[in-house]
């Protein structure tokens, strides 16, 4: 039932996707009609409307979710917009030494699992792992892991972070959603 339930939430969220309306009125209805076109075109392409309801579970049932920004070069689809998205999970947003908050001194920067922050919270730099810290090597042979985590550093700019933020909250929480 609960499956069910959230299936229902994340279909009716997403729907058939996204719909761009321009409602600039200094643009002829069908130069209005051709950027919508456009933009369909090229949500189809990058496959928006999946990558919005993997998003949905993950914030149903995670708490949050994570929407990297690239350039992607090597699509089979080609399009002149190469904007382009990748979910991650947020078991990859995580700090590298799988420390969760780096206490602040004066005049550094705030770590928080996976985010570096500015002095008032707003997101600097989001730690993306290269793999699932689940789905490591070190799990059958724990003798060869380190305590870190192979990964980089993402500017906050590329990075989309949807989460109930609650309380001074900087990470999400399930059942949150």
């Amino acid at each position: 039932y609960l499956k069910g339930t959230l299936l229902s939430l994340s279909n009716d969220f997403v729907g058939r996707g996204l719909r761009l309306q321009i409602t600039d009125r200094r643009l002829s209805p069908e130069r209005r009609r051709m950027i919508e076109q456009k933009f369909m075109k090229w949500a189809g392409v990058i496959k928006l409307r999946h990558k919005l309801w993997r998003m949905r579970m993950a914030k149903i049932t995670d708490g949050e979710t994570f929407l990297k920004a690239f350039a992607n070069k090597s699509r089979q689809v080609k399009h002149p917009v190469l904007l382009d998205f990748q979910v991650i999970e947020c078991d990859r947003i995580s700090s590298q030494h799988l420390t969760s908050y780096t206490p602040k001194a004066a005049g550094s920067i705030n770590e928080v699992d996976g985010v570096r922050f500015d002095n008032y919270e707003q997101p600097l730099e989001y730690h993306v792992l290269h793999s699932h810290p689940g789905g490591g090597s070190w799990l059958s042979d724990p003798s060869h892991w380190d305590g870190s985590t192979e990964g980089d550093w993402v500017d906050a700019n590329f990075i989309i972070h949807w989460f109930g933020q609650d309380r001074g909250w900087l990470r999400g929480c399930p059942g949150r959603g």
